[in-house]
């Protein structure tokens, strides 16, 4: 009865077979006889022999040919006369050949003889569904696999799909996809167990652009410090809009910010998750922008921005943050403003305290010292008489002027100006009075009566209503006429 082998020993290298000769001492086994091969599967042949005597156990070697080259295969104990050669692919061709051993040598191998494993059965595989088609959020589907028993593989599969890599007969396996963050579709065809089997995904949708995109929608920010966040996913680029930090970015979106006060002010980009652009402008309009600083990466990372700038105090200031080469993302924007030191307080004097004016209108002006040197301290000036009048004002040193009316009464008179804090006196002059005398001094007339006249002329030329035209008098002089009469 036929025994066979289930587990093989494998020895690697060409087994020589020994010859059994010698001096009369060694006295090896004889070769087997009968020896056969027989393909009994499309994995498996069997290699069968006759049993010797005396032999400790036998070798098998194997080879793709007649002539090799040969490998042992397996080494049985004594008395088996059969082995099982296993997990040969089908259709395939093997040669053996086997000895007997024992301690006083090798017999030489029997055969070759040769077997050819069975052909494959014929296995295809169905898959349902052949296709399925994902949201742009993703989600998950499956497949199922029939047909065969044996293993089957999936190949062709890109980083957004995740399905298992193979599988052994029929099951059912999970498909899923990721969030589809581009604006256009993608699809996919992978291969499962030999099948074509096609996944799509749909678009996102396309952003939707921010508010402050546009210049004109530039979000309002006072005071300071200043810490917003904001996004410019779906920011665009309005025509004429400046290229920033030499890169045309692409996503642009914009901030308004008036400074309180005079200062250095410094904004910066710090923490945003995208590679950013920082530009400051003045100007209400795309086409009329006037740059103050501009940068790229200079924020505290790699890829944030920072500028600082001499502000002026009432001055409102447009921001724009851009991404590089179009770049979108989270956006941190802070601004922070260091005051300018306040300018010295000013002391006031005038250049002199006083003045006089003749009856006459006129006018004059004094000196308004400011100290120290270059501070902007405001002062005004005011009159205490309807008289006398000034609006002069202004900021540090100047000069304040004034203006006096004519005079018309014969006494003098005195008013004040303040002028910056300090009082300036004015004094003027009344008016000269008059005195007048007859041409004659009697007349006469007839006894019927008569008429007749004498002139009246002044003693002086200064008169009521003079009033100083280069320094002389220039007078009016109504004339009145005098007419005595005498009754006869």
């Amino acid at each position: 009865m036929l025994r066979f082998l289930s587990l093989a020993v494998l020895v690697l290298g060409v087994f020589s077979a020994e010859a059994a000769h010698g001096a009369g001492k060694r006295n090896p086994p004889a070769a087997p006889s009968n020896l056969a091969a027989t393909g009994v599967s499309s994995s498996q042949i069997n290699v069968t022999w006759m049993d010797v005597a005396n032999e400790t156990g036998f070798r098998i070697q194997r080879g793709p040919s007649a002539t090799g080259p040969w490998t042992v295969v397996a080494i049985t104990s004594a008395g088996v006369t059969a082995w099982a050669d296993t997990g040969i692919t089908p259709s395939t061709t093997c040669y053996y050949g086997v000895c007997a051993y024992n301690s006083k040598g090798s017999s030489c191998y029997s055969g070759p003889v040769s077997a050819t494993t069975l052909a494959g059965t014929s296995c295809t595989y169905a898959i349902s569904p052949g296709s399925c088609s994902f949201a742009a959020g993703g989600g998950s589907s499956s497949v199922s696999v029939s047909g065969c028993t044996t293993t089957w593989s999936v190949t062709g599969c890109p980083s957004w799909i995740t399905i298992q890599s193979g599988g052994t007969g029929p099951m059912t396996v999970s498909v899923s996809a990721l969030a589809n963050t581009a604006t256009t579709t993608r699809s996919a065809t992978l291969t499962v167990a030999g099948s074509a089997f096609t996944v799509s995904q749909a678009a996102a949708s396309a952003p939707t652009a921010p508010v402050n995109d546009p210049l004109a929608n530039a979000t309002t920010e006072s005071g300071t410090p200043v810490t917003v966040t904001g996004s410019n996913v779906g920011g665009t680029k309005e025509a004429g809009e400046p290229a920033i930090a030499g890169n045309c970015g692409g996503a642009s979106v914009w901030w308004s910010w008036t400074a309180p006060s005079a200062g250095t002010a410094t904004i910066s980009t710090a923490g945003s998750s995208f590679d950013t652009l920082l530009g400051v402008f003045t100007g209400s309009s795309v086409s009329a922008l006037t740059l103050v600083a501009q940068n790229d990466d200079a924020g505290g990372g790699p890829t944030t921005s920072l500028v600082t700038f001499n502000a002026v105090s009432g001055t409102t200031y447009k921001i724009a943050v851009d991404g590089y080469n179009g770049a979108q993302g989270n956006i941190n924007l802070s601004v922070s403003l260091t005051a300018s030191a306040p300018p010295p307080s000013c002391t006031f004097a005038l250049s002199s305290t006083s003045a006089s004016f003749s009856a006459a209108s006129g006018g004059g002006s004094v000196n308004v010292i400011a100290t120290p040197a270059g501070c902007t301290g405001s002062w005004g000036a005011t009159a205490n008489a309807t008289w006398l009048h000034t609006s002069s004002s202004g900021n540090g040193s100047g000069t304040a002027s004034y203006t006096v009316d004519a005079n018309g009464s014969t006494s003098s008179r005195s008013g004040t100006l303040t002028i910056a804090g300090t009082t300036f006196t004015v004094t003027q002059a009344g008016t000269t009075p008059c005195t007048y005398s007859l041409s004659a001094s009697s007349g006469s007339c007839v006894a019927s009566g008569g008429s007749g006249s004498a002139n009246t002329r002044p003693r002086r030329t200064e008169m009521n209503q003079g009033v100083r035209t280069g320094g002389a008098r220039v007078v009016s002089l109504r004339k009145p006429t005098t007419q005595q009469r005498k009754e006869k």
